[in-house]
């Protein structure tokens, strides 16, 4: 496909929307913490690890970063626990519990 042709294409359907860079960050960082919990990682255990990604990728201010990451830890605590069904302890403790 020639990118010459299809330009005029797609530039009547650019986005009418632009987002600040805590947008995108909340946005990378959300997307980026579901598919590590999906793929089986625990929260906690990506939580810092995707939080420096992300400021990798989009520097952000420090009082942007300060009011994002209490966003962004409560969005985890409150959002991600209560999707994620707690399997670990309950599948142990039912097989030990015949012994």
């Amino acid at each position: 496909m020639k990118t010459a042709t299809t330009q005029p294409l797609f530039s009547a359907y650019a986005p009418l929307v632009t987002f600040s860079l805590k947008d995108e960050f909340r946005a990378r960082f959300q997307r980026s913490l579901r598919a590590c919990v999906q793929r089986g990682f625990s929260v906690e255990e990506s939580f810092g690890m995707i939080w420096v990604e992300t400021w990798e990728e989009i520097a952000v201010s420090e009082r942007e970063q300060s009011e994002l990451y209490d966003e962004l830890l409560r969005w985890a605590k409150n959002g991600l626990f209560n999707q994620i069904p707690t399997v670990i302890h309950h599948n142990y403790s039912q097989q030990f519990a015949s012994f």
